[in-house]
């Protein structure tokens, strides 16, 4: 999994907007967008919780028609420069193509 994040945080707090890229042993992937909030963060930045909506954006190989969207959540034990351990879980529909 390849993530790429762009935050709008005070001490830990705010909105942000993360993509994943998952990439699978035969070369198909896919691709989400996750749209989000971190709250709850200690005044140091520490133990913050994510919530965001997110949908695929793409798809190559098995996954070319995937269409689905959902939620993530997740935390993480420490401020990011710290390198912090961040622990997400992805729940998505599979969107039905008429």
């Amino acid at each position: 999994v390849r993530s790429y994040f762009i935050y709008d945080y005070v001490d830990g707090n705010g909105n942000f907007i993360d993509y994943y890229l998952f990439s699978f042993p035969n070369g198909s992937t896919f691709s989400i967008q996750c749209l989000g909030i971190s709250q709850g963060a200690s005044p140091s930045g520490d133990n913050p919780l994510f919530q965001s909506t997110t949908r695929v954006t793409g798809g190559t190989g098995d996954f070319a028609n995937f269409n689905a969207a959902g939620v993530m959540s997740g935390n993480r034990n420490m401020i990011v420069e710290n390198e912090a351990v961040v622990r997400l879980s992805f729940d998505l529909k599979q969107i039905k193509q008429p």
